[in-house]
């Protein structure tokens, strides 16, 4: 296989240690910032149902590229601030406006505040047993379909759950920048982004020491 079996499967591989209390999972090659582990870490001390669930949404336009298109989660919202909708949208570009997209040959605008996911979820030990069914369930059809690239997709199943009723998702949203290497072009203006949170002070220096 060219892909791995994707983010479903890796949660599922911490399932034998995951098992007690809530946890954090999200992408080990972006950077979140402060804002979105501050609001999660106070989401798990709330008297919440045990299956509702929480994730952190960026503004889209605090996430996109300067060098090129993005693929994002967009989520939609009920009243309460529950996650209602989340659609995994491909080649979002950067526009002086926010940004778009083309959907069936039509260009579609994006508010700058519209928040999406990057993968950063808030999520109890029970999640385990309902994302291993999905992936199961799902993993023939996928396979048959793309039998070396197919990936189970963690925002897809969270989005399944919910249709399902599965689980609710509360979203918290966080003003921070994300920033990441979507492009080797990005790297530059992320090394200067971690620099300057150390000059003023966000972060120290060296961040570990042996």
């Amino acid at each position: 296989r060219v892909k791995p079996w994707g983010t479903t499967h890796a949660l599922l591989a911490c399932r034998h240690t995951l098992k007690e209390d809530p946890f954090v999972i999200c992408n080990a090659d972006d950077f979140y910032g402060r804002d979105a582990f501050r609001k999660v870490y106070a989401w798990f001390h709330e008297d919440t149902p045990e299956d509702e669930y929480a994730m952190v949404a960026y503004k889209v336009t605090n996430t996109l590229s300067d060098h090129g298109t993005v693929t994002r989660a967009v989520c939609r919202t009920d009243e309460e601030g529950y996650l209602s909708r989340i659609q995994e949208v491909m080649n979002i570009s950067k526009t002086p406006e926010g940004a778009e997209y083309e959907e069936n040959g039509e260009k579609v605008v994006l508010d700058s505040t519209v928040p999406v996911s990057m993968n950063f979820w808030g999520f109890k030990p029970n999640v385990m047993e309902k994302m291993g069914e999905l992936f199961a369930r799902d993993l023939p059809a996928g396979v048959e379909k793309n039998p070396m690239k197919y990936e189970a997709l963690l925002p897809t199943h969270v989005g399944v759950l919910v249709d399902e009723g599965k689980c609710k998702v509360k979203v918290l949203t966080s003003d921070d920048a994300w920033f990441g290497v979507t492009y080797k072009e990005d790297k530059p203006s992320v090394i200067a982004k971690i620099q300057e949170l150390k000059d003023n002070g966000t972060y120290p220096d060296i961040l570990f020491e042996e």
